[in-house]
């Protein structure tokens, strides 16, 4: 088994912003914006399955990580920076097809109205990469909007996303998607999330195939009392698949735990404060989308690719 990591380091990173980000606010209305945000890292347990294509199932462990951080502007405006990354535990001694890495890199920009609503925009950029022989890159913009009652949050995004594998043509691409996102906050530091996202595009490879993708998960988060520090439980599925006769599909199962950290404004905020003020976007799956539909390998060496 190896670990294979990536070229750009979310520690780097995030220590960055660590250094960006002191103890600065601005005031808008009686209302305090803080610069302020979080980094989280994990370990999780994925199990995947392809049928339609007779391989067997394959589970490797993933290394996740995300830095995110919060920067206020005045008249209610903000801007949000995210990181996002992953490596994979695989073996590779069936060749460089292997899910390796996979980062995304985004920028929101959005009005916001802390207790009640925020509305804005969302642009990302990454990469899924699959050995040295598969390298899918991938843009992303959309829309994005949050309501808040009492306790609970509801999240809408909408988005269009082009991507390009640089040596097969074979990923999915010129799609748009819908993703959800429910939280409730049982106190201040304890959360519960729930998400579902839902993808249609097409194989870049336009003789080949249209293309479906779902990823929908469930979290629960709990701040350690009155410290920085937190941690995570959670589910996340994924299926996706093409509508070639017979269809090929891919589905996959994750099981995480992960360790948060929040800085900047008055050290940090709870967990509810920062889903009004502080770093409380994120971003949808599309580095998995097209992850999955490049020609990867499990840790077993089973081709997981739906377009081959």
């Amino acid at each position: 088994m190896k670990m294979n990591l990536g070229s750009g380091s979310l520690t780097a990173f995030a220590a960055g912003l660590l250094i960006a980000s002191g103890p600065a606010a601005y005031a808008d209305g009686g209302t305090v914006f803080a610069v302020q945000g979080e980094i989280s890292g994990g370990v999780s347990i994925t199990d995947s399955e392809n049928t339609g294509t007779g391989h067997d199932d394959g589970t490797y462990p993933i290394l996740e990580g995300a830095a995110r951080v919060n920067i206020p502007a005045p008249d209610n405006f903000a801007f949000q920076f995210d990181i996002d990354g992953l490596a994979t535990f695989t073996d590779r001694d069936h060749g460089e097809d292997n899910l390796q890495t996979a980062y995304t890199t985004g920028l929101h920009a959005a009005y916001r109205k802390p207790g009640h609503h925020a509305v804005g925009l969302f642009g990302a950029l990454g990469s899924s990469n699959g050995g040295e022989d598969e390298n899918a890159l991938f843009g992303l913009i959309g829309a994005e909007g949050q309501m808040t009652a009492n306790n609970t949050t509801v999240i809408g995004q909408a988005g269009y996303f082009v991507a390009d594998d640089e040596t097969e043509n074979d990923v999915m691409t010129d799609a748009w998607l819908l993703r959800g996102v429910a939280r409730y906050f049982m106190e201040p530091d304890q959360r519960i999330q729930g998400e579902l996202t839902y993808a249609s595009g097409e194989a870049s490879d336009s003789a080949c195939c249209d293309i479906d993708a779902w990823d929908w998960g469930l979290r629960y988060d709990q701040r350690f009392e009155n410290t920085p520090m937190g941690w995570a439980i959670g589910y996340r599925g994924a299926h996706v698949e093409n509508d070639d006769s017979p269809a090929d599909e891919f589905t996959e199962h994750t099981f995480f735990a992960a360790l948060t950290f929040t800085f900047g404004y008055k050290n940090y905020l709870t967990l509810q404060e920062n889903n009004d003020r502080g770093a409380t976007w994120d971003l949808p799956a599309v580095d998995r989308f097209t992850g999955y539909t490049t020609e990867i390998v499990d840790s077993d060496g089973n081709l997981l690719s739906l377009i081959n």
